[in-house]
C-alpha cells in the first residue's frame, strides 16, 4: 500500500476543507431501471491506484463525503456510494436487508481490479459487514464508523420519525429544514449548507428530500450471529464519536470485540454520530492513521 503522510497538519486544516469542496467527485450510475445505483468517483480509472470505496449512513448520500474523499486522491481512487432509495439512486421496487450490501458488493465488482478499501458510517456500517460476510474476497479492510452493529442479543431500537412527502416551494426553504438524526449540535456551517443542498431534488412544483419517504430503517437491520463473525475475515477497525448517541465506549468495545478487530475502537474527542460533519479534520486524521 502506498505511505501516506502524517496525519493532521496544516494540509488537513479546516480553511482546507472549504477547498475540498471545490474537487467535486464525478457522477456515475451502474444498473437499469428502477435499480440504477449512482456513486460518485475522484480520480480516473487508468491511475491504476487502490480504490477507497465510502458509505454513507441513513437517509443520507453520497455528498457527505465530499469534503472527505479530496483528501485521499493521492493515493486512492475513491468512491462514494448512493444507497438503493437514497441519494441520486433509484427508489428500489423493494428493500431487503441484505439488497443495500449487495449494492456495495456491485460496484466494488464494477470499479475495483484488486480487494478495495471501505469505510462506512452509520446504517452504512452494518450493509458493509454483511457485504465483507458475503464477498469477502472483495474487500481487503473495512472501517466502520459510529455505526449500531445490531448483534443477534440486541433489542431492536425504535423506528425513526417517518413525516410524509413534502414538496418545498423553492430551495431555500427545503434547505431551513434540514436537520442531523439523531439530534446534535451542528456541523461546520459550510458542510452543513453543502450536505443540506445536497439532500434536496427539484420535482414539479418544488423541491423534495431525496431519500425515499418509504425507506424502512429498523426493518432492514441485520442482526449478526456469533457463529457468523466467527467467519469474518476482513480486518475491521471501529471508529466512534465521543459524545455520540449512537456509540457510547462500552458499545464501542463491545462491537469491536464481536467483530474480532485487532485493535480497540478510536475515540474523536469532542465527535459527535455525524463525524464528516462537525469534526471531519479529525475524522480525516484517524482514517489517513489507520491507511498509514
Amino acid at each position: 500500500m502506498h505511505d501516506l503522510p502524517p496525519a493532521g497538519g496544516a494540509s488537513a486544516g479546516t480553511d482546507s476543507i472549504g477547498r475540498a469542496l471545490q474537487h467535486p467527485g464525478v457522477s456515475h450510475f451502474i444498473g437499469d431501471s428502477p435499480r440504477r445505483v449512482h456513486y460518485l468517483m475522484w480520480g480516473d480509472r487508468s491511475e491504476q491506484k487502490p480504490v477507497l470505496i465510502l458509505v454513507h449512513g441513513y437517509r443520507g448520500h453520497a455528498h457527505w463525503w465530499d469534503a472527505i474523499a479530496p483528501f485521499f486522491t493521492d493515493w486512492f481512487r475513491v468512491i462514494a456510494v448512493d444507497l438503493p432509495g437514497m441519494g441520486d439512486s433509484d427508489f428500489w421496487p423493494d428493500y431487503r436487508g441484505y439488497s443495500l450490501a449487495e449494492n456495495i458488493i456491485a460496484v466494488a465488482e464494477h470499479e475495483c481490479s484488486s480487494p478495495a478499501i471501505v469505510a462506512a458510517h452509520s446504517f452504512g456500517g452494518s450493509r458493509l459487514l454483511v457485504a465483507c460476510l458475503q464477498r469477502p474476497e472483495l474487500f481487503a479492510r473495512a472501517i466502520i464508523i459510529d455505526s449500531h452493529i445490531q448483534l443477534e442479543d440486541d433489542p431492536l431500537p425504535p423506528e425513526p420519525l417517518v413525516r410524509p412527502r413534502r414538496v418545498y416551494p423553492d430551495l431555500p426553504s427545503g434547505m431551513a429544514r434540514f436537520r442531523l438524526m439523531p439530534q446534535q449540535p451542528a456541523g461546520l456551517p459550510e458542510l452543513m449548507e453543502h450536505v443540506a443542498r445536497h439532500s434536496l431534488r427539484q420535482v414539479e412544483g418544488g423541491w423534495e428530500w431525496k431519500f425515499d419517504p418509504a425507506l424502512p430503517s429498523v426493518h432492514l437491520l441485520i442482526s449478526v450471529k456469533n457463529k457468523d463473525l466467527k467467519s469474518l475475515t476482513t480486518p475491521m477497525d471501529f471508529i466512534y464519536g465521543e459524545h455520540s448517541l449512537v456509540v457510547d465506549e462500552q458499545r464501542a468495545l463491545r462491537t469491536v470485540n464481536a467483530l474480532g478487530a485487532k485493535r480497540r475502537p478510536i475515540m474523536i474527542p469532542d465527535g459527535h454520530h455525524h463525524l464528516m460533519l462537525d469534526q471531519p479534520v479529525a475524522l480525516i486524521a484517524a482514517l489517513r492513521a489507520l491507511l498509514a
